[in-house]
């Protein structure tokens, strides 16, 4: 089991990596050449990128909505069907925004009125008796739109003119003029952004509590079941990670431990509510520890129904080819890749909730990511596992949470 990968790193399996599925046989100069190689190397340092036959950007004019500079023709098929849906006719872009149904077709109007028992429209047809009636209210509505304009010419505000002299200043540049030239070199202050996972969260924890601590390897877990409620320290070595999924506190967050960047080799703030799910991958531990735990509230779990071992070694679904249930995923025989298991997708999804994780017979800290078992994955009716070539065996946990199986993972929804 000796050698990585050149390109990720992975562990090799007869010089094929289990991870990214590169073949490593190939060692010759070449080969690994191209690894690096990059498709403009054999280019001048002045040429561009661009695609065929693609128009020059064209400014839009100021305050002109963008719907009166496309035409049908500008936007291709994709896009409209992406808009209105497959198999139906890609909507007209007309000077309203695009709706047509209360687009007037002039034309057809003109010729009701010439049609026998043509109603017309009496917009476009004016009674003669009526023309000095008409001209009085026109006249009217113009006087009084000079009198609303006026007014409204009074009542601007002092931002409103002072905008208008910026823009009439023969001086003035467009921020957003594209023609002017950008100092790619001038280094540009991004602004500090640190991540709370507790953000959104309304619940708050009890501020005494006992003192708990333990190691936790790779598997799920449920707090209020196996860890008591409370905030606690987590670290751990290199390879681990830590997920929590707490959808009915408005809490997820995913941490990985190890020296690298984003990496952490600490988390000093790790609240956990009773339902949480706590996920662990890895070949060690983490270790968490906390002053305030609600020992006293922890519930004792109903003992697994399951008692029969499962070996599996390629693709398998609960419900049919063994019992649904909560499991400790083990390694059967001195082999090592990824295994796997996808839950069956919800109406109007494209694909289930998805749990993966490497596996090896003979963990090492060369590769501490990998596992020997996963306790308590919870296998819900039509949950598809595969071992991807191993041999694993799907052992019945000591314990469970509820025999409703796919309720386990409503902390995920």
């Amino acid at each position: 089991m000796a050698g990585k990968c050149i390109l990720c790193g992975g562990k090799l399996r007869n010089g094929i990596c289990t991870e990214c599925g590169m073949d490593n046989n190939k060692t010759d100069s070449a080969y690994r050449s191209q690894l690096n190689r990059n498709q403009c190397e054999s280019a001048p340092l002045t040429h561009v990128h661009g695609e065929e036959n693609a128009e020059p950007y064209k400014k839009p004019a100021l305050n002109h909505p963008r719907q009166q500079e496309r035409s049908p023709s500008d936007q291709d098929g994709n896009t409209a069907k992406k808009e209105m849906g497959a198999g139906t006719t890609p909507r007209k872009y007309t000077s309203n925004n695009g709706n047509t149904n209360n687009t007037v077709n002039f034309n057809s109007y003109r010729e009701m009125s010439k049609r026998p028992g043509g109603t017309g429209m009496s917009a476009f047809h004016t009674p003669r008796d009526g023309s000095k009636t008409g001209l009085t209210v026109v006249v009217i509505a113009v006087l009084a739109g000079i009198f609303l304009v006026a007014i409204g010419y009074e009542n601007r505000t002092e931002e409103s003119i002072t905008a208008e002299k910026i823009i009439e200043d023969p001086d003035y540049q467009d921020p957003f003029d594209y023609q002017q030239p950008y100092d790619y070199q001038q280094p540009y202050d991004y602004p500090e952004y640190t991540f709370d996972p507790y953000q959104y969260t309304t619940k708050e924890l009890a501020p005494e509590g006992e003192n708990w601590e333990t190691d936790l390897g790779a598997g799920a877990y449920v707090v209020g079941y196996d860890i008591p409620e409370g905030q606690y320290i987590a670290s751990a070595g290199e390879g681990m990670r830590l997920e929590v999924a707490d959808m009915d506190s408005n809490v997820w967050f995913s941490e990985y431990f190890g020296e690298n960047d984003n990496e952490v080799l600490q988390l000093d703030d790790v609240r956990l509510f009773t339902g949480a799910i706590v996920m662990v991958n890895g070949g060690g531990n983490i270790h968490i520890v906390s002053e305030n735990a609600q020992a006293a509230a922890v519930l004792t779990p109903p003992a697994n129904p399951l008692t029969e071992e499962i070996t599996l070694t390629d693709s398998m679904v609960a419900g049919e080819d063994f019992p649904e249930g909560t499991y400790d995923i083990v390694m059967a025989t001195d082999d090592f890749g990824i295994v796997s298991y996808e839950l069956p997708k919800e109406q109007g999804m494209d694909y289930g909730l998805n749990f993966s994780f490497l596996m090896d017979a003979e963990p090492s800290v060369d590769y501490p990511d990998y596992t020997k078992e996963y306790k308590n994955a919870v296998l819900p009716k039509g949950t598809t596992v595969t071992a991807d070539g191993l041999t694993v065996k799907l052992v019945p946990s000591a314990r469970i949470i509820s025999e409703d199986y796919q309720a386990f993972y409503d902390n995920y929804n």
